[in-house]
């Protein structure tokens, strides 16, 4: 398996910052993981960061592509890495997925998972969170505790205030029809503003 994920513009337009990576290895294949800068002039590439992992992982880029994160790529919750492409450290910042760096690069709004035991039976659901670009202050931002909830950031405010996010629920009891609609979260107030129905992608949030 190989892929090319979401490319990443710089602020000014200058240059693209895009992952790439396959399944390496025999009997056990591991996931080599590629990051680039690209020049958006001259489409002249620069690695990044070349490294083999346990497993696959997608990377999210910060604004200003000098730092990352790696993430599971399928939506459920794992071990969450930030790595530094100067100095190529890695470090823990924590459990969860869909991370989604703001703006200014000083905080990553990311989706966790509560198991929660009510008088009713146990509820599991995904609330979105958000903490420092060091994975410190991590502060829990959707209050619902409705059964099989899931809130994922899709972009932050040009302001580095407010999270656009989907929330999804089922039609269904066998959790196999999703409905998604659309919120405005603060990041500082933890206040919440429904939008109409509907999913953003990443980044799908366009101001002048």
């Amino acid at each position: 398996m190989s892929l090319r994920l979401r490319p990443l513009w710089s602020s000014d337009g200058s240059r693209i910052f895009v992952q790439a990576g396959y399944d390496t290895g025999g009997l056990e294949p591991t996931w080599r993981s590629l990051a680039y800068r690209i020049d958006a002039t001259t489409g002249a590439a620069f690695v990044l960061d070349d490294r083999v992992l346990d497993e696959s992982m997608q990377l999210e880029f910060s604004p200003d592509g000098s730092r990352g994160v790696f993430s599971n790529f399928y939506p459920y919750t794992a071990p969450m890495t930030r790595i530094d492409f100067a100095s190529h450290t890695l470090r823990a910042i924590g459990d969860g997925y869909a991370p989604r760096w703001s703006h200014d690069g000083l905080r990553i709004a990311f989706t966790g998972e509560v198991y929660d035991m009510t008088s009713t039976g146990l509820r599991y659901y995904e609330p979105l969170y958000v903490m420092n670009a060091d994975g410190s202050n991590v502060r829990r931002l959707t209050i619902s505790r409705t059964d099989n909830h899931a809130y994922t950031a899709a972009q932050w405010s040009r302001d580095n205030v407010h999270v656009l996010a989907n929330r999804r629920d089922y039609l269904d009891p066998s959790l196999t029809v999703p409905r998604f609609g659309l919120r405005i979260v603060n990041a500082d107030t933890r206040s919440l503003r429904s939008l109409p129905e509907g999913y953003a992608e990443p980044g799908a949030w366009y101001e002048r």
